[in-house]
């Protein structure tokens, strides 16, 4: 998440290859990046306005990431059961 917040513009097109390099150039497995971009595409903190290209709602963004890490700080985990490498970021 906090990959997607500190990189992109609120509102701005992005095509789902540049959102692919940006989650994968931070370290995300490619695997894990998809499905990311289509759990984020069904909570609503990316838009689809036309097939492949998506936009970035900051503002969801914001408060999913402030959510993720209030649980963090209170010993939480994210309940996927993936590996810390693995965590949204």
């Amino acid at each position: 998440m906090r990959v997607l917040y500190e990189n992109t513009e609120d509102g701005k097109l992005y095509g789902w290859t540049k959102l692919m390099e940006l989650l994968v150039s931070n370290g995300i497995n490619e695997n894990y990046a998809r499905q990311i971009i289509v759990d984020f595409t069904i909570l609503g903190l990316l838009e689809k306005p036309k097939t492949g290209l998506y936009k970035v709602n900051r503002a969801r963004l914001r408060v999913h990431l402030a959510k993720y890490e209030a649980k963090l700080a209170r010993g939480g985990s994210s309940g996927g059961g993936q590996a810390p490498s693995q965590e949204p970021q």
